[in-house]
């Protein structure tokens, strides 16, 4: 998780502009244009402040290969970091363990179990439908 501002130099926001001007012709861009290339770069830049501007540019360009969408910040965050997949079956395997007092290389077992909870949480906060 991102904490510190990262201070963009100018060839990298030139790369930066010159990877969303990529997007901006070839993806779909609902209204936007080539003039309003400024003012999204700005924005990438103000919501994207704490990533390291090589990460970003490379989400942009994977971005391109994975969706015909113009990218929001949001989606590039989302590629930054990535929601944890977690196994149902897993957690329940390790929750049994716990209950019958296996404790071999549970620590493992414990991190996983409070990740997989933290994210149910997390969902069910957010509505989504738990699993």
């Amino acid at each position: 998780m991102p904490n510190t501002e990262v201070v963009y130099q100018p060839e990298e926001v030139n790369q930066l502009a010159s990877a969303l001007g990529a997007c901006l012709l070839v993806q779909r861009t609902y209204g936007k244009q080539g003039a309003d290339i400024d003012k999204i770069t700005k924005i990438f830049l103000r919501v994207l402040s704490d990533y390291e501007p090589k990460a970003v540019i490379q989400a942009i360009k994977r971005w391109l290969q994975e969706s015909p969408e113009f990218p929001t910040p949001s989606d590039i965050v989302k590629m930054l970091n990535p929601t944890q997949k977690f196994d149902k079956e897993l957690y329940i395997k390790y929750s049994r363990q716990f209950n019958a007092g296996d404790l071999a290389d549970w620590s493992s077992g414990y991190a996983y179990m409070k990740a997989y909870e933290a994210q149910k949480l997390k969902e069910f906060d957010s509505g989504k439908k738990a699993t």
